[in-house]
């Protein structure tokens, strides 16, 4: 059954990699092999289509039949040792081949939906850093109240300044952090344009939010 597995695996990896679209391979995946172990054959057919795996019904209704044996606790798998002992059955190497096939694709399901959980759980993990947590949003805040000071000692204390760079920090929840950036950036660049900044204030604003150096559009 092992052996079968790693095959099986091996062979999802190959056709991952091949595929156009590789989390649509995943789905189909998982839906064909859920439906391998719960769809009813229609009457008369001989083959059933389950998407990515086409099976005659025969095997398909003996691959079912083990598996909710399996479920139910009724056939011991310790009596399959190896993917070489069906060979050794004689009349029953048929019977051991779907015994195995029920077991081996139950495994294999698992495995694509740990797979499928695990590229969800990455995909929200690279969501979640592309946007500020409470603490990062905490020290946005403090460093627009900075700002905000300094420009009231540096008589920019205009109430159109004031409330522009304000609405910063609502905007920093909103964003992400590469359109946070991309937004302050054309703030600056518009109160410099229509000189209720000059550019070295506004590079010196965003250097205090940012870290970075303003980009080269106010000279």
């Amino acid at each position: 059954m092992e052996i079968l597995l790693k095959d099986k695996i091996r062979e999802y990896h190959k056709a991952k990699i091949e595929s156009i679209n590789p989390n649509k391979f995943l789905e189909f995946e998982i839906e064909t092999f859920e439906k391998l172990f719960s769809v009813t054959p229609p009457q008369n057919a001989r083959k059933v289509d389950l998407g990515n795996l086409i099976l005659d019904v025969v095997s398909l209704t003996k691959i079912q039949k083990y598996y909710r044996q399996a479920v139910g606790g009724r056939t011991s798998f310790n009596l399959v040792l190896s993917p070489k002992q069906k060979l050794r059955i004689g009349t029953q190497r048929d019977e051991m081949k779907h015994l195995f096939d029920s077991l081996m694709y139950s495994k294999y399901l698992d495995f694509l939906k740990s797979e499928k959980q695990g590229e969800e759980l990455n995909n929200k993990s690279s969501e979640s850093s592309d946007y500020y947590n409470t603490e990062e949003l905490k020290e946005i805040k403090v460093k627009i109240d900075e700002v905000l000071l300094n420009l009231d000692k540096l008589g920019h204390g205009q109430e159109i300044i004031h409330d522009e760079i304000e609405s910063l920090k609502s905007s920093s929840k909103k964003n992400s952090k590469k359109d946070f950036k991309d937004l302050v950036l054309g703030k600056l660049v518009d109160l410099g344009l229509n000189q209720a900044l000059d550019s070295e204030t506004a590079k010196s604003i965003f250097q205090k939010l940012f870290g970075d150096d303003f980009p080269k559009l106010l000279k």
